[in-house]
């Protein structure tokens, strides 16, 4: 859909933090001093993970309402349910100016979450920034997902259990996931079972390999473009 101007949403602020630019739309600067200050502490930790082939820098769009952050993104304000925050790939290397990944933050979802939680979705979606996650649409949404699920949770001190509750539910009712999700299953009405089923499948693989191997995964399947035969 056609995407609005930030500037023509509303008024505009600015914060920048150590590693990160954070911009509000009709949003209090104390707020977006927190999101700057979250920002600056995941990015190292992110980077202790995934080095420093990336930015390691941060921008952060803040808009007030999810009407505002609908019209930024050009997507309806009811596609925007459910996500606490989206990354895109903004511009095109094609047209000789390079890709920068923008973490736009969905406010009122945010705001029902603990500290603790919103650093773990802007470490899942910085994730996204730093592995160029929105570069690579083809990629398979398990792996892509559920490692900045993984990153996201990863020393926050959430028990896996917690983390995975709706895909502990299903199983105990019955409903034991048989393969991996598929991309659909991010989009439909079991998306949370299908990002805690990508969450604890990379678990698995971290507890058997390591994390090194699945960065190596990562790495092989989204960046690299081979598939898992």
């Amino acid at each position: 859909g056609e995407r609005t101007a930030l500037w023509d949403l509303g008024t505009l602020r600015v914060v920048t933090g150590t590693r990160s630019l954070v911009i509000g739309v009709d949003t209090p600067t104390s707020t977006l001093r927190r999101y700057a200050a979250t920002a600056d502490r995941v990015v190292p930790q992110v980077t202790a993970v995934w080095s420093k082939g990336w930015s390691r820098y941060a921008v952060v769009v803040v808009p007030r309402t999810v009407a505002q952050l609908g019209r930024a993104l050009g997507r309806s304000a009811t596609s925007l349910d459910g996500y606490a925050a989206v990354t895109t790939a903004e511009g095109s290397p094609t047209a000789g100016h390079g890709v920068a990944e923008r973490v736009w933050v969905n406010t009122p979802a945010m705001a029902e979450l603990s500290a603790l939680g919103r650093q773990v979705v802007l470490r899942h979606e910085m994730t996204h920034v730093a592995t160029s996650a929105p570069e690579h649409p083809d990629a398979p949404l398990w792996i892509v997902e559920g490692v900045a699920e993984w990153m996201g949770y990863r020393g926050s001190g959430i028990p896996l259990d917690v983390a995975t509750g709706d895909l502990l539910d299903a199983v105990r009712r019955g409903r034991v996931p048989a393969a991996l999700p598929t991309d659909a299953a991010f989009t439909g009405a079991q998306v949370d079972v299908a990002y805690e089923s990508a969450h604890l499948a990379c678990v698995t693989i971290v507890a058997r390999y390591g994390a090194a191997d699945l960065v190596k995964l990562y790495r092989a399947v989204v960046i690299d473009g081979d598939d898992l035969s």
